[in-house]
């Protein structure tokens, strides 16, 4: 047997643990004056994704929507290409921790959340020192 007959095989397999194959489906997008493009938008099942780009091309935000909420990680990033926040929802409200970067990509700070309730929070300084934190409870 070859490889191409035992990568099918494998794939074949792997579509009958998972139970069907989603497609993913164009929903929509949008073109800057310059041609660039500004936005896409493409559904896999239930859930939609998005990223949005800035005009020099690179990517400005990522994300996810699952029933018109947001869920599952989403990403900001300057236009240089540095990612400036990290977050997670959950049925559309922020879970865990969201974490804060400057444009130089220092870390400047972090917000706790449980249950879409702000539980915590830190400011960090351009050294990266803990200039102030609080909890929420």
């Amino acid at each position: 047997m070859g490889i191409f007959e035992r990568s099918c095989g494998i794939v074949l397999l792997i579509i009958g643990l998972t139970g069907e194959v989603k497609a993913q489906e164009l929903e929509d997008q949008g073109f800057y004056p310059n041609g660039r493009l500004e936005h896409t938008r493409y559904s896999i099942g239930d859930q939609v994704f998005f990223i949005s780009y800035h005009d020099n091309g690179r990517v400005r935000e990522i994300g996810a929507f699952l029933n018109g909420r947001p869920e599952g990680e989403w990403k900001q990033f300057t236009r240089t290409g540095r990612m400036t926040v990290r977050a997670n929802f959950r049925d559309g409200r922020l879970e865990g921790a969201s974490e804060f970067h400057d444009p130089d990509d220092r870390w400047s700070g972090r917000l706790v959340h449980e249950n879409g309730v702000l539980r915590h929070g830190e400011q960090h300084d351009a050294q990266g020192y803990l200039v102030a934190q609080r909890d929420y409870r």
